[in-house]
This record gives structure tokens, sequence and C-alpha cells, in this order.
């Protein structure tokens, strides 16, 4: 989960990534548009470069860990993460929040089953070892305190989960994430789990009433010798933290 705050209400439509954007823009702050993940869509989207260019101009504009830490750049987060929207694209689990008067997505939710496991070609990419090296310690600390885990019954909205930084404290990440648990209870998934990288993050986890379950320090995360997060600022980013809660008809804002 990257870094986001909450605010008023949204005047964008929400939507399955798989469906085009036909609607029209909504017009009341207070309503939203009918939502069936289920529903037959006309035709699923393959062109997916405005969901990959928010991510990437999210991630690279945002206070987040792996950029500031890493360097990574618009390019590097847009190569890695169109892996993952282009998976997504042929499912029905994630979400984009698209403005149809400037025809540009705002927001992007990807929601993948836990057991499902990352595209081959994301192993390839070697800008994002120390990111892979971090995450697979995180997930194995996660699994031990977990009895067998079974497809089906974890919902993993992905790291990048994000909104444009100019939209930011609008409600579209709420929004993206109530709509992603009516997807998870219709699929009778039990929890959701969710990384978080930063005291924002971490805070906006706690309002939603997650637990924390794992987590790994910045500072002596040791990565081919060296500890390559140790520059960060505790304060913020304190340590990288697996959350989990379970999926209930109770989460509010």
């Amino acid at each position: 989960m990257s870094d986001y705050s909450e605010g008023m209400s949204i005047l964008y439509i929400i939507f399955p990534i798989t469906q085009k954007a036909t609607q029209t823009s909504l017009t009341d702050p207070g309503s939203t548009p009918s939502f069936n993940p289920h529903a037959a869509l006309e035709e699923a989207t393959e062109d997916i470069t405005s969901e990959v260019e928010c991510i990437s101009r999210s991630f690279s504009k945002s206070n987040d860990p792996f950029t500031r830490a890493l360097k990574l750049t618009p390019t590097q987060w847009g190569v890695m993460s169109q892996m993952f929207v282009q998976r997504a694209a042929h499912q029905d689990m994630s979400l984009i929040a698209y403005d149809p008067d400037v025809d540009e997505v705002k927001g992007v939710i990807i929601n993948e089953d836990w057991k499902e496991t990352p595209p081959s070609d994301y192993h390839q990419l070697m800008d994002w070892r120390p990111v892979r090296a971090m995450f697979n310690d995180l997930h194995i600390r996660f699994k031990a305190t977990q009895p067998r885990i079974e497809a089906g019954r974890l919902f993993h909205p992905l790291y990048f989960t994000c909104v444009r930084p100019e939209t930011r404290n609008s409600g579209i990440a709420t929004e993206l994430w109530l709509r992603s648990l009516d997807i998870a209870r219709e699929r009778n998934y039990t929890d959701i789990v969710c990384e978080a990288s930063a005291a924002s993050s971490v805070s906006l986890c706690k309002k939603l009433g997650f637990r924390e379950v794992a987590g790994i320090d910045y500072q002596n995360f040791m990565f081919d010798g060296k500890f390559v997060f140790a520059d960060l600022d505790k304060k913020e980013f304190d340590k990288m933290t697996l959350f989990q809660r379970p999926i209930t008809s109770d989460l509010f804002i």
C-alpha cells in the first residue's frame, strides 16, 4: 500500500479494470454507479497504458521507500507494474477510478488471490532484486503465523495500489478499497492482507481495522551484504509491515 490520505467524496467512476470506460461522469457526489464484478463485460481492455502510467507517476512522485532508497524511476515502475496490470485486465478482481471528463485513470487497485504467483518476467528485473528479497522475507514471516493457506481464502490488494498525486485527499483510495471488499465478499474470501511501507499507510491500515502480523525493519534489512535501506528516515520508514483483517460487513471509514 502506498501513502495516501482520505478526504472528500469522489467525483469519479469506479469500475473493473476489465471494463471499457463508456460511462458518463457522475454529477452527484453522493451517488455511486451500479457495480457488479460478475456482470458480462463487453470487451476486455487490452490497452493498459493509462493504468500503468497512473501507477508509475504515483510512485515516482510519492513518499515511497523503494523509490527513495533505490532511486526508482517512472520507467522502472512502469515496466514492473505493467505485467501485473496486464494479467489483471483478463480477470475481474481489480478496479480503476476513471474521470471521463479528462479521459484519465485517477486511481488503481490490483487485487489478486494470495496464492497467485508473480509473473515470470518479474523475476528478471534486476533493479527490483532488493524489493523482491524484502517482500519474500516478509511473506515467509507471515506464512509462519498462518495455518495452511488455500486458494480462495486470502484476498490480496498488491502493494502498488495508488491514486495520482494531484487527486489525493479526494476519497478515491477509500472507494477503491470499499469496492474491493465487495468483490472479496462476493467471492467468499475470509481475510484480506496487504503490505504497508510507511507511517502514513500504517495509519490507514489501522484505521481500516487491520492488525499487524509480520514486519521487517528497514534499518536492519541486508541485501548482498549491504543495508540498502539504512538511509531512510526512521520516523517515517520504521518497517515494512504486513497487515491482516477478516472480511466482514463492518468496514467503515
